[in-house]
């Protein structure tokens, strides 16, 4: 990697976060159109954030594919770190859904799913083929890019290209040596992660991690499907211990009303022993993927207190931050008083480990390779 050929034109502010702003650009010698991360280099040096920075570089830089944001340069200046990549236009998959469902009041339909499932799918296959695991796909961590304002306008999802973005946390794997950190969002992340944090928290600090492997985003991406078929998160907890108590139990409740497709893709996703998850290229072949909808055994989901349901929505969308920037030190989830006694007794400050991306200073308790 290089800082040459970094010679861009900021054009507009597309948002702020906590560690800088995120502008649309164009490429002098190209004139086409990018995004452009301008980060505070001093915050990102003080609080941490400069290993995962490179790690995102890295692993971005060593992948191309359709549905994985393309990384296009790097640079630095005594008080910036500036990160060009591909232009997105329709914000990412929590924010769509949102928009969707106030639109027309109810999360995506099994086609807009399928749809979007199977490009998620494509780009998970690859990943793993070339033995990177992401370890923190979530709704927030795919982007969604439409064909045309217009379709944009008429929020057609499907009519759009998703883009999986946040590469901090990824990790390369092989098949002998398991992964061990503890990463990733907790409601979205694998069973064993959700355990191994719990034994933690009951000071059990010395025991040695079972590690898990790439099936880990298998998990995750039944979370976001889940997600987008409901608006519902597959856990309806408020506490960490409700988490966990729900992961032990080991049942995840599908409504009955969607079509036997989608109900078998979202089990063979939703196993709490990752040895019965499918692979993502046992995905892509699932009925529910290369199916046509048409032929589901589809029954139109009716809510029966969708006022109660509306509230719901309404207070999670107050939690969506509308920026094409996230950030990384404030949940975008709800945040509930006992985390914080969490992090009080694990030693961390300024982080979420229910709703948001666990930092770096994970490694303070957890052995990381």
């Amino acid at each position: 990697m290089n800082q040459n050929n970094f010679d861009f034109k900021l054009e507009k502010l597309l948002g702020k976060g906590a560690f800088g702003e995120v502008y649309l650009a164009t490429k002098l010698d190209t004139n086409k159109i990018y995004a452009i991360k301008q980060l505070d280099r001093k915050k990102m040096e003080s609080s941490g954030k400069l290993d995962p920075l490179v790690n995102e570089i890295t692993i971005l830089s060593s992948v191309n594919h359709p549905n994985i944001l393309k990384f296009d340069s790097w640079a630095m200046s005594e008080n910036h770190f500036y990160i060009a990549t591909e232009y997105i236009n329709g914000g990412d998959l929590s924010e769509c859904l949102k928009k969707y469902m106030e639109k027309f009041n109810t999360p995506f339909t099994e086609e807009i799913t399928q749809h979007l499932m199977k490009q998620i799918l494509e780009a998970l296959n690859y990943l793993h083929f070339k033995k990177i695991a992401h370890r923190d796909l979530k709704l927030e961590n795919i982007m969604v890019n439409f064909d045309t304002l217009e379709d944009k306008e008429e929020l057609n999802m499907l009519k759009t290209k998703i883009k999986i973005i946040d590469f901090g946390v990824a990790k390369n794997f092989n098949d002998n040596n398991l992964l061990k950190s503890i990463v990733g969002t907790l409601i979205n992340a694998d069973p064993k992660i959700v355990k191994y944090f719990g034994k933690m928290l009951l000071d059990n600090q010395n025991e040695e991690p079972k590690g898990y492997n790439e099936k880990c985003d298998i998990w995750s991406i039944g979370t976001v499907c889940f997600e987008l078929i409901t608006g519902e998160k597959v856990f309806d907890v408020k506490t960490f211990d409700e988490l966990l108590e729900k992961i032990n139990e080991g049942k995840i409740e599908i409504p009955q009303a969607f079509s036997k497709e989608i109900t078998s893709f979202l089990n063979s996703m939703l196993q709490i022993d990752d040895k019965k998850r499918s692979s993502a290229q046992e995905l892509l072949y699932n009925d529910f993927i290369i199916k046509d909808t048409k032929e589901f055994s589809y029954i139109k989901k009716k809510f029966e207190h969708i006022e109660e349901r509306e509230v719901q929505y309404n207070n999670i969308s107050n939690n969506f931050n509308n920026n094409n920037i996230r950030n990384d030190n404030r949940s975008e989830d709800n945040v509930y008083k006992n985390i914080e006694e969490y992090k009080k007794l694990c030693g961390f400050s300024e982080q979420s480990y229910y709703g948001q991306s666990m930092s770096q200073k994970i490694q303070v308790i957890s052995k990381k390779i």
